[in-house]
């Protein structure tokens, strides 16, 4: 086992390819190919990556939970997330990769605004093959390899168009999924820099007044908008987000709890072992034995 979670460009690439400036695409094949068909779990800190499963099977790990995929379907890994994929050989589809700041480029803040887990949330869905919508991402993800690789005049603005059409459908996939309404508040905008600033300082151990300081509201102001729009307090997503960390790498290394505590930013271990049982119910070493063969 590893003593820290492995962060790549594309997998097990420890350097950016120049088609990384904003986006690089290729078949499930040609990436799984040279790691006999097993991507081992890893995160991209400041890249998305899109599977297309057009046929065959898919075993997806996001983070801590297992999803198995047949053709057609969909999963969708935003930046920070661990994950790995272990298709079965002869799969057919592709992983498309895209920086965060192309995403941001081609999304305004308007059209986030209407998909606000997009950033966050990782999908695995499984399609329906007599569904328009398959067909249609099926044809999306055709015509950005297209441009990809035979570019042309335009071929940005064409990747661009494209792909903004493929990402508004993953996130209505996943308003549906999440049985949320698409009518989102305008005040995302603001809980999106939140979220941010949880990811940048939760290490830190910030008070939900930091937070709010930070932000230039009061804590209640704060509360009301996390509560309208995750129906979560600010503190129950710090707690989650630090959580989520502790279980990423329980799963994915072999630090032992005590170096974990320090490096999540916790003084003392004991401290760390009762706040992630009261957090999860179960102790760090009975939670990592469920995962650990």
């Amino acid at each position: 086992m590893k003593s820290s979670i492995p962060h790549y460009y594309l997998y097990g690439e420890d350097d950016p390819v120049n088609e990384l400036e904003f986006l690089h695409i290729e078949t499930i094949a040609e990436r799984n190919h040279e790691h006999h068909w097993e991507i081992e779990a890893h995160r991209h800190d400041s890249l998305g990556q899109l599977l297309f499963v057009r046929e065959g099977y898919i075993e997806a790990t996001l983070d801590t939970e297992q999803h198995h995929c047949y053709g057609p379907a969909i999963v969708w890994v935003p930046p920070t997330i661990v994950h790995g994929f272990r298709p079965k050989p002869g799969t057919q589809g592709h992983v498309l990769t895209l920086a965060e700041s192309f995403l941001l480029q081609v999304l305004s803040t308007a059209e986030r605004e209407e998909f606000p887990q997009l950033m966050h949330t990782p999908l695995a869905q499984q399609l329906d093959t007599e569904d328009h919508l398959s067909t249609e991402l099926s044809r999306l993800v055709r015509s950005i390899e297209q441009e990809f690789r035979w570019p042309k005049a335009g071929r940005v603005a064409m990747i661009s168009a494209y792909l903004k059409a493929l990402i508004i459908n993953i996130g209505r996939l996943e308003l549906h999924q999440t049985d949320r309404s698409s009518d989102a508040s305008p005040q995302v905008r603001t809980f999106e820099n939140f979220r941010k600033l949880v990811e940048h300082h939760f290490k830190e151990h910030w008070s939900v007044q930091q937070y709010a300081q930070q932000l230039g509201m009061t804590e209640s102001r704060l509360n009301s908008l996390c509560r309208k729009v995750v129906d979560l307090s600010p503190s129950q997503i710090i707690h989650k987000r630090l959580v989520m960390e502790a279980k990423r790498i329980l799963v994915y290394t072999s630090m032992p709890v005590s170096t974990i505590a320090y490096e999540l930013g916790f003084k003392d271990p004991a401290y760390f072992s009762r706040y992630f049982a009261k957090q999860t119910g179960e102790a760090a070493s009975q939670f990592r034995e469920k995962y650990v063969v």
